[in-house]
């Protein structure tokens, strides 16, 4: 009676919760914007306000599309400023998707510079905090008034202050723009675009691409207590319960 009972329980929690699973991600997440409407965007002055202005320029820009628009940041004042421009749409949930790697990569084109240019690179939000990384400067030379790509290639643990964790906050993408003074400097940015590669799914806890019954057992080995690293903590909060157990039977006899 008491196997039965334990079965009963088992398909309840199949029936009710496995709709509420975290999917895996089966291939990369790619994220890419060529218009830049001001829309899209949620524009953050970490540094010197009113030392930047931007907006959406209907042509000029370098995707090949005709009209052309590109996004262009200008410096008006003589201060140290520094602008984080998020998309709206470019939002990873580490719960949802674990992350292995990612690829940013933005055009840049000095339409009036002197000096070092603009700085820019690329920036992300998480939990209201904004963290910078990548960072390059467009100069003035003459190859600054040309369309160049600016890239980067990095592991999700390699980018400092953000928490890719299962229990991880959902964490939006974008780019910054920066100026030490200068104003009247004025550069113009498209094609923007970052590659998400997933790191498999946690509810595969034997690291075997799918999730089975090795995976439920190594689970419910575990149930009911907590710790750190342990073995069907598939949510990352050092215990394994039905929040845990409700995950892999959302994406049980599946591959990841």
């Amino acid at each position: 009676m008491l196997h039965c009972s334990s079965n009963r329980a088992l398909i309840v929690v199949v029936t009710l919760l496995s709709c509420c699973a975290a999917p895996a991600l089966s291939g990369p997440l790619q994220f890419s914007d060529q218009s830049f409407d001001s829309s899209d965007y949620i524009t953050v002055v970490t540094q010197g306000i009113g030392g930047q202005t931007w907006t959406q320029e209907a042509d000029g820009g370098n995707s090949g599309t005709s009209p052309d628009p590109c996004r262009s940041v200008t410096t008006v004042l003589n201060l140290t400023t520094v602008t984080a421009h998020l998309h709206i749409a470019f939002i990873v949930d580490p719960a949802a998707t674990p992350v292995a790697a990612i690829d940013f990569a933005i055009d840049a084109k000095a339409f009036a510079a002197f000096g070092e240019g603009m700085a820019y690179g690329f920036a992300a939000m998480q939990d209201g905090e904004i963290f910078m990384f990548g960072g390059t400067i467009t100069g003035s030379s003459a190859a600054s008034f040309q369309w160049s790509t600016h890239s980067i290639e990095t592991t999700a643990d390699a980018l400092p202050g953000l928490d890719f964790s299962p229990s991880g906050s959902p964490i939006q993408f974008g780019f910054y723009t920066g100026n030490t003074g200068g104003a009247g400097i004025t550069v113009g940015y498209d094609n923007f675009a970052v590659t998400v590669t997933g790191a498999g799914c946690p509810e595969d806890i034997d690291g075997d691409g799918d999730v089975d019954f090795a995976d439920l057992n190594m689970l419910l080995g575990n149930f009911n207590t907590s710790g750190a690293g342990l073995a069907g903590d598939v949510d990352g909060d050092d215990d394994v319960d039905f929040a845990d157990l409700n995950r892999v039977l959302g994406l049980f006899n599946t591959a990841c």
